[in-house]
Order: C-alpha cells, then structure tokens, then sequence
C-alpha cells in the first residue's frame, strides 16, 4: 500500500527520545494502514517487560527431562576366567611308610633334646665347675631355680629338666649321693645336707645300673 499525499514525509514522522529509547510518532492516516500489531512482538521489548514474557513463555512449555546417560558397553573378552591353582595332591602313605616316617621323626626331636642338653652342661661346667665337674658332688635342693636366675632365657625350662635328670642319674653322682654328707651350691658352698632316705634311694639306684651292665 503506498502511502497518502505527501509521502512519509505528510505523515509527518517525528523522531523523539524518551527515557534513552528512540520511538516514531506518525499521523492518523498511516496508524490506519499500518496492519495490527501481533501479540508477540512485546516479546522486542527491553527491559522488565522482556523478562517478564520470558517467564510466561517457559512457563507454558512442557519441561523437557534429559535422558540419562548410557553406561558405555563393556568390550568383548574371549578369555575364561581365572582359576585359582589348586596344591598337588598329597600322595597317601601306607601303614609302613606312615610307620617308618613317624620314627624318623621320633629320632630327630630326640637328636634336637640331646643336642640342646649338651649344650646346657658345658654351659654349666663352664660357669660352675665346682659342682658341675668331673667329680660331681651332692647339688642343692632347688638348684634348678638359682641356675635358671643365673642363665635367663639361655636356661629354657624343659631342657634345664631333662639337664638336671640326665646329670643326677649318673653312677658317680649316685654314688656321691650314697656317701651322704653336705650338698653345695652353684658356688660351692655347703647348702644343706643328704638325708638317710636320699642316700638309701641312691644306692638301691646303683644296685639297678649294676645289674643292667652285667652280663
């Protein structure tokens, strides 16, 4: 549609300036050939009345949920799983040879007690030749609590045991035994006496070793 007489210039278009915005003012005559503005062109505003058509507009539009992320595909193996080793059998011994293996067991704890017991004496006729040497006399009664005070944990408990039967059941300590007279400690001073009973018993003990060597 063109314009009336005169042009845009008989419309007569004034420029004006409100508030920083610049807008046009137009005659009568043009308003009229102007088509009819459209609701959504308020949507050009600025400021306020921009946000405010915003918000209506998002909130008329249905909420879009994200779809959740795949977890990514594991890759295809043609490996088995792993299993774990098994130990070998253990091959099942027969009567003899279970037999057989228990006695060398046998032998070698009672090598290991022997050993251990060696040991202990030469400690001891080392540190107490007095009463530890090669002419054995009476020992103390409780000698085995002031050998154990003196040695530690070098003195272990079982092996001072077996030590101190081993030694007491020896002919020529049987014999001091049977003499009777004082025993001695680890010094070798005089610690009490042997009593009549100690003595007899030393002696019906020397009677049983004899008869076991003779012939």
């Amino acid at each position: 549609m063109r314009p009336p007489a005169g042009g845009r210039k008989g419309a007569q278009e004034v420029r004006k300036s409100v508030g920083g915005t610049e807008r046009f003012s137009e005659s009568p005559a043009t308003l009229q050939a102007l088509p009819a503005p459209s609701p959504w062109s308020r949507l050009s505003l600025s400021g306020d009345a921009a946000a405010r058509a915003a918000r209506t507009l998002a909130e008329r539009l249905p909420a879009v949920e994200p779809r959740p992320a795949k977890a990514p595909a594991k890759p295809p193996t043609d490996r088995a799983p792993a299993t774990e080793a098994l130990p070998p059998a253990t091959p099942k011994l027969t009567p003899a040879q279970a037999a057989k293996r228990q006695e060398g067991e046998q032998r070698a704890a009672a090598k290991a007690r022997r050993t251990a017991i060696d040991a202990l004496e030469r400690r001891m006729t080392a540190v107490a030749p007095a009463v530890f040497g090669d002419m054995p006399m009476p020992l103390k009664i409780g000698i085995d609590h002031d050998i154990a005070a003196l040695l530690g944990a070098e003195a272990r408990r079982k092996t001072l045991g077996r030590f101190l039967a081993r030694w007491t059941r020896r002919a020529d300590y049987l014999r001091a035994i049977a003499s009777g007279g004082p025993r001695f400690g680890l010094d070798g001073h005089p610690a009490g006496l042997v009593t009549a009973d100690q003595a007899e018993t030393a002696t019906a003990s020397l009677a049983a070793l004899a008869a076991k060597v003779a012939p």
